[in-house]
């Protein structure tokens, strides 16, 4: 697979990007780059570093995705729907 292949990139570098990235890779991602990136903290104006990922997908792993996404969204607004309808006040 050459970089011309891919089609769509995500950049992870949160606290949890590790695990998220190693889920994406389990799915058919590439693995693109992994780096640091330097963040300065709003409130303390200190600076830290954080490991970033970043994945890409091929056409076809990217329209899997997109399938898988748009299933969860209908079952989210379902299970909003539901909820919405049997609210007693409690929610």
């Amino acid at each position: 697979m050459s970089m011309e292949d891919i089609v769509f990139t995500f950049e992870f570098d949160d606290a949890n990007s590790n695990i998220i990235a190693n889920d994406y890779l389990e799915n058919g991602w590439r693995l693109l780059h992994v780096g640091q990136k330097t963040v300065i903290d709003p409130q303390s104006k200190q600076m830290y570093y954080t490991t970033v990922y970043v994945v890409g997908a091929t056409s076809q792993v990217y329209e899997s995705w997109k399938e898988e996404q748009f299933l969860l969204r209908e079952k989210a607004a379902r299970i909003k729907e539901f909820v919405k309808a049997n609210d007693n006040g409690n929610f």
